[in-house]
């Protein structure tokens, strides 16, 4: 039977695996000008390193380290969602992209509750 923080922590994976696919294919729409090459390289790099930097957590070899591959991760989630609402701002994006926005930023949200839960253990309770 899988542990419920291994179950989570695949259903987040998974999350985070499908955030950057779709991802991709936004960054694969953006227009072929300097500034969409732009958008697309900061994009692409942003959208799909969180779901790397948590594989790379998962696998920590202290908390140390886990605290700061989680860090990571929420801080490119946090910089993929600006990019993907520059994108719809600037009008590169013709379809409506709102519930991967959403997803950005719950991901975001799931990520960093997870980082301040790991800096919290770690600390032990305050007196």
């Amino acid at each position: 039977m899988e542990h419920p923080k291994t179950r989570k922590g695949n259903q987040l994976a998974e999350r985070l695996a499908k955030y950057a696919g779709e991802v991709l294919r936004v960054a694969a729409e953006l227009p072929n000008t300097k500034e969409g090459r732009h958008v697309r390289d900061q994009l692409l790099r942003s959208g799909t390193a969180p779901g790397a930097h948590y594989a790379e957590a998962r696998g920590a070899q202290s908390t140390a380290d886990f605290i700061h591959k989680v860090a990571l991760a929420a801080k490119e989630a946090r910089e993929s969602v600006h990019w993907l609402q520059a994108s719809v701002h600037a009008r590169f994006i013709q379809r409506n992209i709102g519930d991967l926005i959403d997803e950005g930023q719950q991901i975001t949200a799931i990520l960093t509750a997870s980082l301040q839960t790991a800096r919290n253990n770690r600390d032990g309770p305050n007196p």
